[in-house]
């Protein structure tokens, strides 16, 4: 199905995508919140040899 001017419109027929979870192609990096900063870090750094 292509999207083009000639194509006819689709008057009261809503189309929406199954309700699935996303699925995850790549993660390229993560954001995380965290009260504790230092400790935090240092465990990123000690567990995960980030340093």
């Amino acid at each position: 199905m292509a999207n083009t001017a000639r194509a006819g419109a689709r008057i009261n027929a809503t189309v929406r995508p199954p309700r699935v979870p996303a699925r995850v192609q790549r993660l390229r990096h993560v954001v995380l919140q965290s009260t504790t900063y230092l400790k935090t870090l240092d465990w990123y750094l000690d567990t995960l040899g980030m340093g």
